[in-house]
């Protein structure tokens, strides 16, 4: 959160009328979200660079905050160190809205963690109304994976919330001191989480800030969901985060949520799987030099494979990552029982059935339902599917089964004296597949066989969809006749598709390229990012989204570089001069 310092700042340039108190709260949010992306700025330098303050009453305003601080720490260093019947022993660190304080509860000596709202925030309507609602929420949960409340209240002029302290690191800290986690350590806390967000999710309860840092593991490998801070029920409309404002971290921000659209219990789902991302490879999978520029790949730029971004990472886990990080909500798993089994899976060698399931009972939305259809993730061979229709919110009919040849397979291995389990299980290596086929009894081969055919003549029509349907016959019936036939036609399919990716993309980078050439940067960079999303070519859509990262290199650039012109011309006293220089980029 911002610095006290800043925060007197803004609240003596309110007093002094040189901005208003929207202003400060904006400029508050912006100073949070920049320190969220390790951008360490100031209130005084932004209100500078925004234009609210020239150098000189900016210097005016930092000594008298200076002055303020030195008189409040002397006077704070005398007084005592407790709030309410807890004694507070170190600061632990810093939140949204509070610092989070080690403290101990003088009566029975429970150790805990004392989130203290700051003082200066206390006195907004807006922060003391977000706080509170904290309060109430974490008071309403109790699961193992998520932080217990044991106490709320107000002493004097402090507000305050004693919760379970946790002995452990957060998973950001995993992550620095080990570069990345290994793919079994990723899905054990994947789990734990995605229970948490089950238990919150079916109360209608929304974190909305699911991220690394707010994930703790203990000694014991015990996974904990920290910070309420910007959770809200699904159904509430209460204003409390601001019209028109992205709430949670960009790099983990849903795209629906960098859009301001509404975000219901799918943003959270996002939000994990950027998460599940980080995880197993250390980086995070959309970068850029601003925050607008990570919500804009949110938004439009493909969704890179955490096993090709390091090596030792499950294709399948990769692709629970995608399904979990879909652009529509919509196409993201709905069930998290479905979610649980498919990382189950992959922990036990198997590959996940990537069904998106069901909602749960009860659970309110803000956007579309899932829609109706064999493949929710699939689309056609050029642009997306439409989105959901206000009737089909209201009354929703249950998706079909995204692979109705898997209740084929499952009678098939019962029928043959085996169970589903069995069948459903992949060899883990090609020689594994030879020897399961040539120690197979006949008529279960025989009934294999059947059941894939079935599957092959059940698989969508035509498009990416009958592909995609047709891959999954391949490698749930290996060494079956139907199986390779699925495999053969899925590829033709394809390579169809890449054939007019091919023309779609030469035909569109030139003409982008054209707008490059004019100096219309921009609409270029936009025109590559749409051209990536839309290309089926993942080395085309490679490509598309290389290019615009270029271009918005370049565009930053010649930004700084008009940045410094203005600067020199800012201290030579030419000010008019130094913003018609930045207008003009």
């Amino acid at each position: 959160m911002p610095r006290p310092a800043d925060i007197l700042f803004l609240k003596i340039a309110v007093k002094r009328g040189a901005i208003t108190a929207t202003d400060a709260r904006d400029l508050r949010d912006e100073l949070d979200r920049l320190e969220g992306e390790g951008v360490h700025s100031k209130a005084r330098t932004l209100c500078v660079e925004l234009g609210f303050l020239d150098e000189r009453g900016a210097k005016d305003l930092r000594r008298e905050v200076k002055a303020y601080l030195e008189r409040k720490a002397e006077t704070e260093s005398q007084s005592s160190r407790r709030v309410a019947g807890f004694e507070i022993e170190k600061r632990l660190g810093a939140g949204a809205m509070g610092v989070v304080y080690r403290a101990r509860n003088v009566q029975t000596q429970q150790v805990v963690a004392l989130k203290v709202l700051n003082p200066d925030l206390a006195a907004d309507d807006h922060y003391l109304a977000r706080f509170k609602l904290e309060a109430e929420v974490a008071s309403s949960l109790e699961h193992p994976n998520m932080v217990q409340s044991f106490a709320v209240g107000v002493a004097g002029d402090v507000h305050y919330i004693a919760m379970e302290f946790v002995s452990g690191k957060t998973v950001k800290e995993l992550i620095a001191r080990r570069s990345f986690l290994q793919p079994e350590a990723v899905i054990e806390i994947g789990l734990q989480i995605a229970d948490a967000l089950r238990y919150a999710h079916t109360r209608n309860l929304v974190h909305r800030d699911v991220k690394p840092a707010n994930i703790m593991v203990t000694k014991q490998g015990q996974a904990k969901l920290l910070d309420l801070g910007l959770a809200r029920k699904a159904d509430a409309a209460n204003g409390l985060t601001g019209e028109g404002k992205a709430i949670g971290t960009p790099y983990y921000m849903a795209p629906e949520a960098a859009l301001d659209k509404g975000t219901d219990y799918r943003a959270d789902l996002y939000s994990f799987g950027v998460t599940l991302f980080t995880m197993a490879t250390g980086e995070r999978p959309f970068e850029a030099s601003t925050p607008v520029g990570v919500m804009n790949k949110h938004l439009k730029a493909p969704i890179p494979d955490a096993h090709k971004v390091r090596e030792g990472v499950p294709p399948g886990l990769s692709r629970v990552i995608k399904k979990l990080m879909a652009k529509r909500p919509a196409e993201r798993y709905q069930d998290h029982d479905m979610l649980r089994r498919d990382l189950e899976a992959i922990l036990a060698g198997r590959q996940p059935m990537l069904k998106i399931g069901k909602p749960p009972p009860g659970v309110e939305f803000i956007q579309g339902r899932p829609k109706k259809t064999d493949d929710s993730s699939s689309r056609s061979s050029r642009g997306g599917a439409k989105g959901d229709t206000p009737s089909s919110r209201t009354r929703h009919a249950p998706p079909k089964k995204r692979f109705p040849w898997l209740m084929a397979a499952a009678a098939a291995g019962l029928l043959a004296g085996g169970g589903a389990l069995t069948l459903l299980a992949r060899p883990t290596s090609t020689e594994g597949a030879e020897v399961a086929a040539h120690e197979e009894p006949e008529g279960r081969g025989a009934t294999r066989e059947a059941a894939a055919q079935q599957a092959r003549s059940e698989a969508p029509r035509s498009g990416r969809a009958r592909a995609r349907a047709l891959e999954e016959v391949a490698r749930q019936f290996p060494n079956t006749v139907a199986g390779e036939r699925a495999r053969a036609e899925a590829k033709q399919i394809l390579d169809e598709l890449f054939a007019l990716d091919r023309e779609h993309f030469d035909s569109r980078a030139q003409a982008l390229e054209s707008l490059a050439a004019g100096d219309d940067v921009e609409r270029a960079r936009a025109g590559f990012l749409d051209l990536a999303g839309e290309l089926e070519d993942p080395d085309l859509a490679d490509r598309a989204y290389a290019r615009a990262q270029e271009l918005e290199r370049a565009q930053a650039q010649r930004l700084e570089a008009a940045e410094q012109e203005a600067q020199r011309l800012v201290d030579a006293g030419r000010e008019r001069e130094a913003a018609l220089a930045l207008r003009a980029t």
